[in-house]
């Protein structure tokens, strides 16, 4: 898998931002409380469920949702797919189609199961 943007709206420190991660590694730097962890944890939790406190932590200060989008090109097909996350107040979990703009699943059990085939991962293996 390859990670392709990430936008994170009212999370954390993020009123709105937009990265574009280039093919190889990819250095995210910046001074102490600049969001780099963030950026990572902010992956986790849109695609692989994973965070390392409660949803409504994660959630900027003074804002009831925030949001993550993660473009990515599988490993299953090579196409370009979307995982868009909310959570706060309102809540929904689905991957999209980028080419044909088009949803592809929504709620956690089968966001799950696509992100799995996505990136060829065996069901054993704790995403989290």
């Amino acid at each position: 898998m390859q990670i392709l943007t990430l936008e994170l709206t009212n999370v954390k420190n993020y009123e709105h931002a937009r990265y574009t991660f280039t093919p190889g590694v990819n250095a995210i730097v910046g001074p102490n409380g600049a969001g780099k962890s963030t950026i990572i944890e902010a992956i986790g939790y849109a695609l692989f469920d994973a965070l390392p406190y409660t949803a409504a932590e994660f959630v900027r200060e003074g804002t009831r949702t925030g949001s993550i989008a993660v473009t990515f090109l599988s490993d299953y097909d090579e196409r370009p797919y979307r995982v868009e996350r909310r959570f706060g107040s309102t809540n929904s979990y689905a991957i999209y189609d980028e080419e044909f703009q088009a949803r592809v699943c929504d709620g956690k059990s089968d966001v799950m199961a696509s992100v799995r085939r996505q990136t060829r991962t065996e069901d054993a293996i704790d995403l989290a």
